[in-house]
Order: structure tokens, then sequence, then C-alpha cells
């Protein structure tokens, strides 16, 4: 400790940086940590917090048997819980904490995706699909939502294609919130196993 807390010589030991003696051991542990090298970095955070109090929480977990809606899931994304209807269902909303895509990317890679565009940034765009559709491309959605029952929501405001365009995030279980096709299935949440023909003519 250092004079009673926890300081940066609680995790990390400065011999193994500076002694010559340590010089072989820096390439296993760059990042010099007491008691390393470990296997996975975190794994020296239990020596002071118990692994089942450190668990992620996962925001797509959105109800639970028997207790309803997981309000911490939703405090992930949203700035607050959502609001109940006597019959305990949430109300939907477009309300998040920040921007939407930044959401969504704080824990999903989003490289190799299709539509990325490996041009640098001062190039343009990185994302090609997390744009404002054009009016017959907007025309060609709502046709094919109406058609097959597929939601495809936009950003408010601005009506741009944002993640959730094609990816469902919330759990099809979630009372209140309609599922929408097939609404969230899969490994990738999509809302149909097709969901470019949602907005492609393929």
């Amino acid at each position: 400790m250092a004079g009673g807390k926890v300081g940066c010589v609680t995790c990390h030991d400065l011999k193994q940086q500076c002694l010559a003696e340590h010089r072989e051991g820096r390439a296993a542990n760059p990042a010099f940590l007491r008691d390393g090298p470990y296997r996975d970095v975190s794994e020296q955070c239990y020596g002071c917090h118990t692994r089942s109090a450190q668990r992620k929480l996962n925001p797509h977990r959105q109800v639970s048997a028997g207790a309803g809606v997981i309000k911490e899931s939703c405090l992930l994304c949203h700035p607050a819980t959502p609001s109940t209807a006597p019959d305990s269902s949430p109300k939907p909303g477009f309300h998040l904490a920040s921007d939407l895509n930044a959401v969504c990317a704080g824990c999903h890679p989003v490289a190799p995706h299709p539509g990325f565009n490996n041009r640098p940034a001062k190039r343009g765009p990185r994302w090609t699909h997390l744009v404002k559709p054009s009016p017959q491309m907007l025309e060609f959605m709502r046709a094919r939502s109406t058609a097959t029952g597929l939601q495809l929501p936009l950003e408010p405001g601005t009506d741009r294609i944002v993640c959730s365009t094609c990816h469902n995030p919330h759990a099809t279980d979630l009372p209140g919130y309609p599922a929408g096709g097939e609404a969230g299935t899969g490994d990738y949440k999509l809302r149909a196993s097709n969901i470019c023909s949602a907005c492609h003519e393929i």
C-alpha cells in the first residue's frame, strides 16, 4: 500500500522494471504487474476482488424469470430505467445515454463488417451503412417493412441508419417491445436472417 491507500505500487512492482536482474522477465510481464506475469491481466485483480462480484453485466439479458425487467441492464445503454405501464410492461422509447452507435461499439468489435469502408477517416466516413438512406432506399425499406412486418428503426431526428436498424438489442421476451420479424435471434441479433434484403433489392 502507499500511505495506507491503494497506489501504483499496489499492482506494479517497480523492481521488475528497474533492476537489471529482472531484465529477462520484462518481455513476459511488460506492465511489470506484481506477482506476474499473468495469462490474463485481470487475474491480478482477483488478489483483491472476488471473481463472482466482477462478472460483466450482459445488457442483452433484460428479463429475469419471475422478476420481470432487469433494470440494471437498461442502465448500461439508457440514462434511466424504463417507465412502466400499469401492466408492468415498459414503454418503448429511443432514449440513450449517448450516441447509439458508440454505445454498441463500446462492447462489440465492429470490423470487419458488411459495408465497412477501410479508407482513412480523412478521405471519408469509415462506415458506409450508418448514413441517412436515400429517398429511393427509404421508400424500398418502408415497402419491405409493410410487406413483412419487419421493424427497421432509424435514429429519431436524423433518420440515419444505426446499429439497431439491422440488429435488435432487446430480448425477444421483453414485455412491451414488439419483436418485429425474427428480431434478435442468432449470434448477431439480426432483425431478419437475410437482413440485406430489408434495404437492398437483391
